[in-house]
């Protein structure tokens, strides 16, 4: 794989053991350079799109969508042409898209779920007055392992893409060892809740491109637990009160 320089491949030949990530290597979780310099935190989101899935080709990603954990990394391009199968990989590489954001693509609106945490993260003590990016102290995920139906839409799992999901998120909070998990999709937080995790903390709010990271709700985690916080408070709170990137930490 490609080496970038805000995230780290150390655990890479680990997580490759996994069947999907052998079939999508494109989709390993992005670990920054510095994860493990501090508090290990997990951010999960809910899934990839592609970005060209209403256009004339809409059939074609669909089929490969239906078959997509029978599809490999090396079929997309042999079956389908270069151009198109350029498109679906780099659209499902979750490193390459945060190394993106974190290069120059900051106000894209593709990346503003990246955008809205770094920013609440860029907030605290131990990033304040200093030119560093938040996500290199962060690993991140999404959680189901298929792109959505539809462009920009929430995904519409199946048994098979729960059970899936579940199994590839163990193996990755199992090899990258992370303290805290902090889930930004409501969608993806209904599978997990209710799951224990030992020695782990966690805590959720919406997505951060959406409209409820500044509204106020209940269901969000917070701090104390009967107030209402937006999405953005929720996640600022997490931080906070676990630590995460206290000043103190700093080496």
């Amino acid at each position: 794989m490609e080496k970038y320089i805000f995230n780290t491949d150390e655990y890479n030949s680990i997580l490759l053991e996994h069947n999907n990530y052998k079939n999508h290597k494109q989709m390993l979780p992005f670990v920054g350079v510095n994860y493990g310099k501090l508090k290990k935190l997990l951010i999960v989101g809910e899934s990839h799109y592609l970005h060209n899935s209403n256009s004339e080709f809409s059939q074609i990603y669909s089929d490969i969508i239906n078959n997509w954990y029978s599809v490999t990394h090396g079929d997309i391009f042999s079956k389908i042409g270069k151009k198109i199968g350029s498109d679906i990989i780099s659209c499902t590489n979750t490193i390459a898209n945060v190394n993106a954001f974190i290069t120059n693509c900051r106000t894209l609106p593709a990346y503003r779920i990246y955008k809205n945490v770094s920013d609440v993260a860029m907030k605290n003590s131990f990033f304040k007055g200093n030119n560093i990016e938040p996500f290199t102290y962060i690993a991140y995920m999404n959680f189901f392992q298929r792109p959505a139906e539809l462009t920009g839409e929430k995904i519409n799992p199946s048994k098979v893409d729960v059970e899936i999901a579940k199994n590839v998120f163990s193996h990755v909070i199992n090899t990258i060892k992370t303290d805290y998990i902090f889930v930004v999709s409501s969608n993806v937080w209904d599978y997990l809740h209710s799951i224990k995790f030992e020695n782990i903390i966690t805590g959720h709010s919406c997505h951060p491109g959406c409209a409820w990271w500044n509204i106020k709700a209940k269901k969000y985690t917070k701090y104390p637990p009967k107030i209402k916080v937006t999405g953005k408070e929720s996640f600022n709170d997490f931080l906070i009160v676990n630590k995460i990137f206290d000043e103190k930490l700093r080496k």
